[in-house]
């Protein structure tokens, strides 16, 4: 944390304040390989490299995550403006008014 350069200088000022020393991130990804998000775990004291299984393991669930993501972005986001939109041309040429 203290000097890996992916971090910028507030943000390291930042995590290290916070007691972070270690971290390990991991990207949500969709079936593409389209990264949506990112995980990451911080810990107090810097840690040996993570095994193969661990890394793998890993990798397994940011790509679940990130293709439930994407499902989610397609179906259930989408519904819901589309839900929005009908309710705002329902009510054209009324005003709403708030309690």
């Amino acid at each position: 944390m203290e000097s890996d350069p992916v971090f910028s200088e507030p943000a390291r000022r930042a995590i290290l304040a916070a007691g972070s020393r270690a971290c390990h991130g991991v990207p949500l990804t969709t079936a593409s390989g389209l990264c949506v998000g990112m995980v990451s775990a911080h810990l107090d004291r810097p840690v040996q490299g993570l095994t193969t299984a661990q890394t793998k393991a890993l990798d397994t669930v940011g790509g679940e995550a990130g293709r439930w993501l994407a499902w989610h972005d397609r179906t259930v986001v989408l519904d819901a403006l589309e839900h929005l939109h009908a309710f705002g041309r329902a009510g054209r040429g009324s005003r709403f008014r708030r309690s």
